[in-house]
């Protein structure tokens, strides 16, 4: 057997959230590229013909698309209905939708809170259970959410997000302190600043980036030599990786 062999996912079926680009596109692709089947997920994602359901189809796998706005509970559990109705059986669950809301905590509006909270920590508890009473019953099934630096580090002028991510990182041991012994295996990625994704709502000047730098007592990797050149920095700070073997 070779060692690839170990990560073939033939006959899976994964459910990845927040899938219409960056980190839950590339995750559903990376899954297809395995052998599974993808159920895709984005508050904005096409029905047909998006972008990750060409690649996923391109690699041959089937894909089922949806549209949820988790901040909304009623859709939250509209759509888990429809997938459970409409699609085979979840084995693979990424927890991986989440947005950002930015302003000082002084200044941090309730809207803010409840909105990312509802959006980065209540859905994701209500899918991990949903579709993890499932997994449970069955005996097999791993769970995966995305994480942030902010799980450890705090951030700044992101009070709302970095509680939710702190959170993600408690609810990921207390799912797989009850369910490993089920069959489930529950982990988070903890993932490093992309600049191409806080690019929209952060003035990256030199100055600016001094924030960042200062707020990581290990230091920074990789820094940019401009800021066009790279795409990323890489930071020294806790990394949690795991893999979905079956």
């Amino acid at each position: 057997m070779k060692i690839l062999d170990f990560f073939n996912l033939e006959g899976k079926v994964a459910l990845v959230t927040g899938c219409k680009r960056g980190i839950g596109k590339a995750m559903a692709i990376g899954l297809a590229q395995a052998g599974a089947d993808i159920i895709g997920v984005s508050a904005s994602l096409e029905l047909t013909d998006s972008e990750v359901e060409k690649e996923v189809k391109s690699l041959g796998r089937k894909f089922y698309a949806y549209q949820c706005d988790f901040k909304k509970r009623a859709d939250l559990y509209d759509f888990i209905g429809k997938v459970k109705k409409e699609c085979p059986k979840v084995d693979i669950l990424i927890n991986n939708a989440g947005n950002i809301l930015r302003k000082p905590a002084a200044e941090h509006p309730d809207e803010f809170w409840d909105e990312i909270m509802e959006i980065n920590l209540n859905s994701q508890f209500i899918l991990a259970r949903e579709f993890g009473k499932e997994m449970i019953e069955k005996g097999s099934g791993k769970i995966i959410f995305t994480a942030s630096l902010l799980t450890f580090q705090g951030g700044i002028n992101v009070p709302s997000y970095a509680a939710s991510k702190a959170g993600i990182g408690s609810l990921v041991k207390a799912l797989a302190n009850e369910w490993a012994s089920k069959g489930v295996n529950v982990n988070a990625i903890a993932l490093v600043i992309s600049l191409r994704t806080i690019q929209p709502h952060f003035a990256l000047t030199p100055s600016a980036t001094q924030v960042f730098y200062h707020g990581f007592p290990q230091g920074v990797g990789e820094r940019q030599k401009t800021w066009q050149e790279r795409s990323y920095f890489w930071l020294h700070a806790p990394l949690t990786m795991c893999m979905v073997l079956f």
